[in-house]
């Protein structure tokens, strides 16, 4: 997960898109005259709702896998596999 954070901080830092008007007026020296804001659809919301729920399950799963392993670490493979047995009654 380091080296994909690390790669994608890397293309964020090095990409020479331009993305606000800022940017315009500062790396052209051009003068913006008039800017259309962006349109909002009423679907838009939804599908916010949509990722921010999906992104609240992803994230509730890393932290329960992360949390696992961290577990399974500090107390061995052995000890936590009879943990596991015991709670499950396997």
């Amino acid at each position: 997960m380091g080296i994909g954070a690390g790669v994608i901080f890397l293309l964020e830092i090095f990409d020479s898109s331009i993305r606000r008007e800022e940017q315009i007026e500062k790396d052209l020296g051009l003068k913006i005259l008039a800017a259309i804001p962006p349109m909002k659809w009423p679907r838009d919301k939804m599908k916010r709702k949509i990722e921010l729920i999906a992104f609240t399950c992803f994230s509730a799963y890393a932290a329960i896998f992360l949390g696992f392993f961290a577990i399974l670490n500090y107390k061995g493979l052995d000890r936590t596999i009879n943990f596991i047995k015991s709670t499950l009654n396997i």
